[in-house]
């Protein structure tokens, strides 16, 4: 009698343990199932044109689960038992597909309209520098389109990103593409190929220096005075004087662009005097033999409009 009473006690706690949660039985496994289902559609809205069709695809976990579809405005559109929806007439209507006998369900915004035929770029490549932006502008086909919201997005955030507006901001040196989408199921796009540069240095200054003559009797005070002058003495025809240009900050390109004016006869400068990468050729003299004036000017070719004028006093030389 006493082993048939702690027989019972026993039976008793298990059955205790098992109603408060202590032990995992078959039930509980199944409920862990339950919670682990899930269904997604291939598409989150789409644009339909009236009297067509469309086929959805229900991802379900488990797969094969049974799913049940349902429109909530059949008079625009229904949907049949395999997810076929067909357009009825102009309007907004829900698609729902529900995993059968559970609340997993995943829905569809329907448009029964005008669908995007095509997206376009004025532009397709553009060059930017480092921290600059720009707007993109897509052009969308037919502009009744139904549903014109795109979606923007780059190829490699680390160049350029892109917000939801389609404004790109160059990140750093390199290629990214921008892509813009249409979200209403047409599957439309166009390419924007955004090159990213370093930004380019302006000049803020441009200075000259004398470098060597070819002549060989005449005399070159080699410094260029506080007043931007230089005085050539004893020089005669053809020979030449030689200049370099500086460009500050150095990090800045230091290309530039060379030209001369005689002053006593600017219309006649090149019967005169020419310069070609800062070498000055004298030609011959004009009325005087000296103190005759050429102004010498070297200009930034970075669009800085940056420039530097020096002026030659030339005392020809005197036979």
């Amino acid at each position: 009698m006493k082993r048939t009473k702690q027989i019972l006690a026993l039976v008793l706690s298990a059955i205790i343990m098992i109603s408060a949660g202590g032990v995992a039985g078959p039930g509980i496994h199944a409920d862990a199932k339950s919670s682990k289902k899930s269904i997604t559609l291939n598409y989150s809205k789409y644009t339909l044109k009236k009297k067509k069709t469309l086929k959805l695809k229900a991802t379900t976990a488990p797969k094969k689960a049974k799913v049940i579809w349902k429109s909530s405005k059949p008079k625009i559109a229904t949907v049949d038992k395999n997810g076929k929806v067909k357009a009825l007439k102009k309007g907004k209507v829900t698609i729902t597909a529900t995993i059968a006998g559970t609340k997993k369900k995943a829905k569809i915004r329907i448009i029964v309209g005008t669908p995007v035929k095509a997206v376009t770029l004025p532009e397709t490549e553009k060059t930017l520098t480092i921290g600059e932006e720009y707007a993109m502008k897509p052009v969308i086909a037919p502009a009744k389109a139904s549903d014109k919201v795109l979606e923007y997005k780059s190829s490699n955030e680390a160049v350029a990103t892109v917000d939801t507006n389609g404004n790109v901001k160059a990140v750093a040196e390199g290629t990214a593409d921008i892509t813009v989408s249409s979200t209403d199921g047409s599957k439309k796009k166009a390419k924007l190929v955004v090159t990213v540069k370093k930004a380019e240095i302006k000049a803020t200054s441009v200075s000259i220096s004398y470098v060597e003559k070819t002549s060989t009797w005449g005399t070159v005070t080699d410094t260029i005075s506080k007043d931007d002058s230089i005085t050539l003495t004893g020089f005669a025809a053809n020979d030449t004087v030689k200049f370099s240009a500086a460009i500050l900050p150095a990090e800045a390109s230091q290309e530039v662009e060379w030209s001369v004016e005689y002053v006593d006869a600017p219309d006649s400068t090149s019967t005169y005097v020419t310069i070609e990468d800062g070498v000055v050729t004298l030609k011959k003299a004009h009325y005087t033999m000296d103190n005759e004036i050429i102004k010498v000017t070297a200009k930034a070719k970075d669009g800085s409009g940056k420039s530097k004028t020096i002026k030659i006093q030339l005392n020809w030389e005197v036979s």
